[in-house]
């Protein structure tokens, strides 16, 4: 973590590693392509896993992406989601809990985000 002085107060201010807010067209070409394996995906990204799931063959094999994903990045609830969207007709309502589930932690640290930035420009 590196920190900034400011002549004005004299103090270390810590500077917070933000990530950077996803463009909608670019989420959802990664939310489509990429899924599970993206490093940064937004809601319209989630939101895209989720329909997909509902679509026949293309939800199957958007399960299986993002199952290796999960098993890669070692998120065991990511697994067993992706588990149960092998199986045809269920697997669109659990596509939509995962992308309801990873469109939770987006807004969480969009939210913590802004107020770690609101906190320092008060001081």
């Amino acid at each position: 973590m590196s920190e900034q002085f400011y002549p004005q107060t004299a103090t270390a201010i810590p500077s917070v590693a933000q990530p950077k807010p996803a463009i909608w067209p670019l989420d959802i070409a990664l939310g489509a392509l990429i899924g599970d394996f993206a490093e940064v995906l937004g809601v319209p990204g989630y939101l895209t896993q989720g329909l997909l799931g509902f679509v026949p063959v293309v939800g199957t094999c958007c399960a299986i992406r993002d199952l290796l994903a999960n098993l890669v990045k070692g998120n065991r609830g990511g697994m067993i989601l992706n588990a149960i969207s092998l199986i045809p007709i269920v697997g669109g309502i659990s596509k939509m809990a995962h992308a309801v589930r990873g469109i939770k932690n987006a807004s969480q640290a969009y939210g913590a985000t802004t107020n770690v930035v609101g906190a320092l420009l008060r001081k």
